[in-house]
């Protein structure tokens, strides 16, 4: 099962499998622009921007984790992507002591535990 994202400010869709990215949109530069964001977090596009119907399709595939735990900010969401649900948990609840709030549950997708926070106006921002 994929994680599902939603923008509230592009009209962008985030389709999360654990590896790669499923970037969906109605705009092409709205596409663009999470592409970008996401390249700079260290993804590989895989699929550039095709039009399917009447939306933009690409994808993206994660880099491999370094460590045991990664962090990505997109926006004002918070990716958190680990090997062990015990190091996601932790960096879920220092996020929401810092004002984030935790978007549906922790999810077990293939080798990875993701979560995803979402920052408040007032609240974590770059101390991630």
């Amino acid at each position: 099962m994929a994680g599902v994202v939603v923008s509230e400010i592009l009209n962008v869709t985030l389709f999360d499998t654990g590896d790669s990215i499923l970037i969906s949109g109605i705009e092409r530069e709205d596409v663009e622009l999470v592409i970008k964001e996401l390249v700079q977090l260290g993804a590989t596009l895989v699929r550039k921007p095709q039009e399917v119907g009447s939306n933009w399709t690409a994808s993206c595939r994660r880099a491999e984790l370094a460590g045991e735990l990664e962090v990505e900010m997109l926006g004002r969401r918070f990716f958190i992507r680990g090997r062990t649900i015990s190091a996601v948990r932790a960096k879920v609840a220092e996020l929401t002591d810092r004002g984030a709030r935790l978007e549906g549950k922790i999810e077990n997708i293939d080798e990875y535990f993701i979560a995803i926070c979402h920052d408040t106006p007032n609240g974590v921002k770059s101390r991630a």
